[in-house]
């Protein structure tokens, strides 16, 4: 499932983990969105492959 800002509620998170959905969500950033981005290890992070995509050859920069 992929959503917008207006997707990113905790019942939209929760329903999606318990069913097994991959999902895909944008939402806005604050201190505690932050704070739990930088809490995430680095070697968690998993390359998002959207099939049609144009990719982009410098990530990153």
């Amino acid at each position: 499932m992929r959503g917008d800002s207006m997707f990113g509620t905790k019942k939209v998170i929760t329903t999606c983990i318990q069913r097994g959905a991959e999902f895909s969500l944008s939402i806005s950033r604050n201190k505690r969105i932050n704070a739990a981005i930088a809490a995430i290890d680095e070697a968690a992070w998993t390359p998002v492959h959207y099939p049609g995509a144009v990719e982009d050859p410098t990530p990153g920069r």
